[in-house]
């Protein structure tokens, strides 16, 4: 049997990404027999050259190949491209091209014009295109009818963790719990798309529920200095936190909220990794896009215009780890690829 490899050459150590990567390299190697070969490269040297070189010399004599896309890596789609025709497996998690108009700088230019040269072309030479979202696959199409594309879930695979608690924030959390609050949260970068605003907006509506902020991002600062007074005391900011400390106010929270304005960047669908962590902590997740129909059927996936009895509801009905127990079989990466198994029999 012939070699088989799972590559990735991205800059993603110390982020989720790294964790989604680790789960599908165990999975993979279980799977369909794929090596590891991953580079995180650290310099524009090591990025545009040295690493995708590193991974070429390894995998020249490739049966078949499992990559994960990324624009710069020019070096590696010139070898799929002229020796691996038909024998690749493509995986895409975004609308390349309008995402990458949001690119600013010389690095969004160059990322442009690599992913204009190599990205249908790859489409026409895969095994196959694994995408995230329906809406990614029509994309896909519309740039090339021809491509084979195979729409999978994002999964996500839940490390054991020691939950650290600060002793101020938890005691803000548990006097509004004194209080029959619900505790809602939200932990991620704050950019447009995600919606914070919506959130704030949703709390001042919801009387009965207290919100945390854990993160950082452009619109922080804007949306802190805009909170009115009354609503300070149902708003508390704790900073960017530790995976400890993440998993800490997951014990504490009773729900959460993934973006709510994925329509300010044109998306409808999404299957974020966020939404996947918040899941395997059993919290419901509000958000304001489509889900993976899959999930949608556990009930843990909420709409955003959700009243706050129906959110009351769902919250006291169950405890997290009954939840927990019925959601994180459908976050297995190995379950995922099952499905698929006739890409890599």
């Amino acid at each position: 049997m012939g070699k088989r490899f799972f590559i990735v050459c991205e800059t993603y150590k110390n982020t989720g990404v790294e964790r989604k990567i680790e789960a599908q390299k165990k999975a993979l190697k279980k799977r369909g027999r794929f090596e590891p070969l991953l580079e995180s490269p650290s310099s524009p040297y090591q990025r545009l050259y040295k690493a995708q070189r590193t991974i070429i010399q390894k995998a020249k004599e490739a049966e078949l190949i499992y990559y994960r896309y990324s624009a710069l890596n020019w070096l590696l789609h010139r070898f799929l491209k002229k020796k691996m025709k038909g024998r690749f497996l493509l995986e895409i998690n975004t609308l390349n091209r309008p995402e990458l108009k949001r690119e600013r700088g010389v690095k969004g230019l160059v990322k442009r014009l690599f992913n204009t040269v190599y990205e249908k072309e790859l489409y026409q030479r895969a095994r196959g295109v694994l995408v995230l979202t329906p809406e990614i696959g029509a994309y896909v199409r519309g740039l090339c009818p021809i491509a084979s594309v195979t729409v999978i879930d994002n999964g996500y695979e839940k490390r054991d963790v020691f939950p650290e608690t600060d002793s101020v924030i938890a005691e803000k959390i548990y006097n509004w719990k004194k209080k029959n609050y619900l505790v809602g949260l939200f932990a991620g970068t704050f950019f447009p798309w995600a919606g914070v605003d919506r959130m704030i907006k949703r709390i001042e509506q919801w009387r009965n529920v207290g919100l945390i902020l854990a993160g950082f991002g452009p619109e922080l600062k804007g949306l802190l200095s805009a909170l009115e007074a009354p609503f300070h005391e149902r708003i508390l900011y704790t900073g960017p936190q530790t995976e400890s400390e993440l998993a800490g106010l997951y014990e504490m929270a009773d729900f959460a909220f993934s973006s709510l304005a994925l329509d300010r960047i044109g998306l409808r669908d999404a299957r974020p990794l966020k939404t996947r962590e918040y899941l395997a902590y059993g919290l419901p997740v509000v958000c304001g896009y489509r889900e993976n129909p899959e999930l949608e059927e556990t009930g843990l996936i909420l709409s955003s215009g959700i009243t706050p009895e129906e959110l009351e509801k769902v919250c006291r009905q169950e405890s997290k780890e009954e939840r927990v127990k019925r959601v994180l079989p459908l976050l297995s990466w190995e379950k995922i690829y099952e499905k698929i198994g006739d890409l890599f029999p």
